[in-house]
């Protein structure tokens, strides 16, 4: 991709986001914040989105294979995050994750994934078992494509 079809890839992703209220604001310590997650090996979608969250005033979360569900649960909880753009395989984990808590805690206030309520698949998401996962926790799942 050239420079000119990266920034202009990432502008259409921008106005999908905000069409579809995927980086609502949150407010936190007498300020507002947008936030977007992203969960991937490297690839061009990454830095896509990254450029996108730029378009819509959002800051990048990245979310590492390095960091545990502990971890992960953590950064979702103190960043509000609603919505995480990720590789197919993170689909079925984060949603996994979610409902876990779900089933686990029975106090809404203590469960930590509660705000992820989207997630943007970079691959099209077309395994039932992953989008049954993922409507038992709440999330809707989207694909690049149809952001874009």
């Amino acid at each position: 991709m050239t420079v000119s079809e990266v920034a202009n890839e990432a502008r259409l992703f921008a106005s999908g986001m905000q069409a579809k209220n995927l980086v609502p604001i949150v407010q936190a310590e007498g300020r507002e914040y947008r936030f977007c997650g992203i969960q991937s090996k490297n690839r061009k979608e990454w830095s896509i989105v990254h450029v996108a969250n730029m378009h819509v005033g959002a800051t990048t979360i990245a979310l590492y294979d390095t960091l545990g569900a502990d971890q992960t649960r953590f950064i979702v909880e103190q960043t509000g995050l609603t919505t995480m753009t990720c590789s197919f395989e993170y689909v079925k984990k984060l949603s996994q994750l979610k409902l876990e808590e779900e089933q686990t805690i029975s106090d809404p206030s203590k469960r930590k994934m509660a705000s992820l309520v989207n997630i943007v698949s970079y691959e099209a998401v077309t395994e039932a078992s992953t989008l049954e996962i993922a409507k038992k926790a709440g999330i809707t799942v989207y694909s690049y494509a149809e952001i874009l």
